[in-house]
């Protein structure tokens, strides 16, 4: 499992509903039979719930991805989010973990072989190369911006989770 970022947030008392609403919020499937990616084993065009995976209340943990509107569908991310609190010096913390699926990297190199043993293969010629070169990076520029889009969607869930409870703790203030 490659780790891509890892982030720590500190939990506050506005936080107090974050799990249950990740779990409200999840379509519940496990991610271990994902690699099958067989839209019969694990179909997105009905699941109307940004998430999906595993939360656990009781171990405060949870195993999600991100599932994305595209112009050709639903799809999901490639980037799996591990989120686990933990307890620092009586201060509660949410501990992110991004990484990839395992058959990500798998395609990468397999599509990177290709793409090399095309230019190996093929007459040397300076434009096929650097077409071949602007090939090679697509995928990573792609995969950067799902990292860089799954962590937004992280973090404007979290404040808007903070937010609905210290809203709820106003209204109720001012009865």
């Amino acid at each position: 499992m490659i780790t891509l970022q890892q982030r720590v947030i500190k939990l506050s008392s506005w936080d107090r509903d974050l799990f249950h609403d990740f779990l409200r919020d999840t379509h519940e499937r496990s991610l271990d039979l994902e690699w099958l990616r067989l839209k019969k084993m694990f179909p997105f065009a009905f699941i109307r719930k940004p998430w999906a995976g595993k939360v656990s209340l009781d171990k405060t943990q949870f195993k999600i991805i991100s599932i994305n509107t595209r112009r050709y569908g639903r799809n999901r991310s490639a980037v799996v989010v591990y989120g686990k609190m933990i307890v620092i010096n009586n201060e509660r913390w949410l501990k992110l973990t991004y990484t990839l699926f395992w058959y990500t990297p798998v395609s990468l190199v397999l599509y990177l072989g290709f793409l090399a043993y095309f230019v190996l293969t093929t007459p040397s010629d300076n434009f096929i190369t650097l077409f071949m070169a602007v090939l090679a990076t697509i995928p990573f520029f792609s995969l950067y911006e799902d990292l860089r889009q799954t962590d937004r969607r992280i973090l404007a869930y979290i404040h808007e989770s903070r937010t609905k409870v210290y809203e709820a703790a106003i209204t109720a203030r001012g009865r």
